[in-house]
């Protein structure tokens, strides 16, 4: 078998972020391939981070369960996008948190051990019931249009069935997890008695316990939510400055209030005139069209995902536009806006009109998680200074469009 290339580490969330929103889960030898370059590539970048790289261990693992069995039962299939999206929301984090990834780890891991129970229960196999033509999904319509979805018209994948196989099954899987972990040296040892301690947990409450539905695929911030349970038990921690990859950020004057977001967030900065915005905000949204120049096509005016999509196509589209909320916010738009900047998270995108944008000479290198509305927290730059940083990832999911081609 040819060895699949190394992926970079963008490429390789960009190959998890495809497999979860994908339809058709008969994994080619192709994709299952880039799947596991993806894994090696992460696993590098995650191996001094156990909880992490203890996901991407059992999201390998599944992945060979699943080459294996032809993609059953479902239930394998759902454990393995939402272990994906996981892994895609952490690497997104502006910070590293370790007691949220840690609760992000323990709660994929009892899903895990739920997995465990559910099939080791089921000794004897039973042919799965074939879905009702009600229930059979409707087949996507095929079009050369770019799809633009608002945040509230997002599909979510159906929940699985439960399936019934073979009780070695799980032993299979199992000795799997161990054989990677085993490979994994120091790190995959002590990932694994990480491991064992939570199933001797499990096991104990697991007869008084019922199984929790299974988590499908939600926005990343819903992903990460914290048990009400965990935070009535635990006091809540000060906040902790802590330190980030220098970033690069730009500097928005917003209703006279200055905010920052990441650089590369931006994909566009253009100048309005206000004949122009008082258009704009009367629709609510601005069409790309109007960016188009005479000597210049338009996808390549753009930075990110919405670089790749041809200009026939681009010209078609309309972006919202956004107005952070929060105790501090006016609720409408900035009507003295003299810029509008688009704005991009993966294929997330959106236009916030401002008073100014200029690039911050100095990076942020440390981040102090606050969450106010729309603002994530506090970032230091390197000489000291504090700015206030937008929350894209949480504006964009609420009034975004999530454009895929």
């Amino acid at each position: 078998m040819e060895q699949q290339p190394a992926l970079s580490i963008e490429e390789s969330i960009q190959r998890l972020k495809a497999e979860i929103i994908a339809q058709d889960w008969r994994l080619s030898p192709k994709r299952a391939s880039q799947l596991e370059a993806a894994f090696d590539c992460l696993r590098q970048r995650f191996k001094t981070r156990k909880a992490t790289h203890a996901m991407l261990v059992m999201a390998g693992s599944v992945l060979d369960h699943i080459k294996k069995k032809g993609g059953t039962p479902p239930d394998t299939i759902d454990f393995l996008k939402e272990a994906m999206a996981h892994i895609v929301s952490l690497y997104e984090e502006l910070a590293y948190d370790p007691e949220k990834e840690e609760l992000v780890f323990q709660r994929l891991f009892n899903r895990f051990n739920r997995l465990k129970e559910k099939i080791k229960h089921k000794k004897t196999s039973t042919p799965l019931t074939p879905p009702s033509k009600e229930e059979a999904p409707e087949q996507p319509q095929k079009s050369d249009e770019p799809i633009a979805i608002g945040p509230q018209e997002t599909p979510l994948p159906q929940q699985a069935s439960p399936s019934t196989i073979g009780s070695t099954d799980i032993e299979h899987l199992m000795a799997d997890l161990k054989n990677t972990l085993e490979k994994a040296g120091e790190v995959g040892l002590a990932i694994g008695r990480v491991l064992e301690e939570l199933l001797e947990k499990h096991s104990a409450q697991s007869s008084s316990k019922i199984a929790q539905p299974v988590l499908q695929s939600q926005p990343p911030e819903e992903f990460q939510a914290v048990p009400e349970e965990l935070l009535k038990e635990k006091s809540t921690p000060a906040p902790k400055v802590q330190a980030c990859p220098p970033a690069e950020l730009k500097e928005l004057v917003i209703h006279g209030k200055a905010v920052a977001l990441v650089a590369e967030a931006a994909s566009l900065i253009r100048p309005v005139k206000a004949s122009k915005l008082s258009l704009y905000l009367k629709h609510s949204n601005i069409p790309l069209n109007d960016f188009s120049t005479l000597f210049q096509g338009l996808s390549c005016q753009f930075n990110g995902s919405l670089s790749q999509i041809p200009n026939q196509k681009l010209k078609k589209l309309n972006l919202p536009i956004m107005t952070p909320e929060g105790s501090d916010w006016p609720e409408p738009p900035d009507d003295t806006a003299s810029t509008v900047v688009v704005v991009s998270n993966g294929n997330w995108h959106g236009i916030i009109p401002c008073s100014s944008v200029k690039d911050l000479k100095e990076p942020m290198v440390k981040f102090n998680k606050q969450k106010n509305g729309d603002i994530a927290g506090i970032g230091h730059l390197e000489n000291g200074r504090q700015v206030e940083l937008l929350d894209l990832q949480r504006i964009l999911h609420r009034e975004g469009f999530l454009v895929m081609v």
